[in-house]
């Protein structure tokens, strides 16, 4: 089962030409990948397949997804 993250931030604004690459790394909280364990009663992370996109609009980051697993 495939999992949405959504997590909005400002993290910083680069300009690049059209041809040029850097790379980036962007730190997600923990709590991004936490949901309600109710067996528990306490939050817990998820594990299983996240789509994270990545881009300065909702229409760019439709093209820009990157999927992660999570295992626990």
């Amino acid at each position: 089962m495939k999992k949405q993250l959504f997590f909005m931030a400002m993290l910083m604004a680069m300009s690049l030409s059209a041809s040029a690459q850097q790379q980036v790394t962007i730190s997600l909280p923990r709590q991004s990948f936490e949901g309600w364990d109710s067996q528990t009663n306490t939050m817990r992370v998820v594990p299983g397949k996240y789509q994270i996109f990545v881009g300065g609009s909702s229409a760019e980051a439709a093209k820009n997804v990157i999927e992660v697993k999570i295992k626990c």
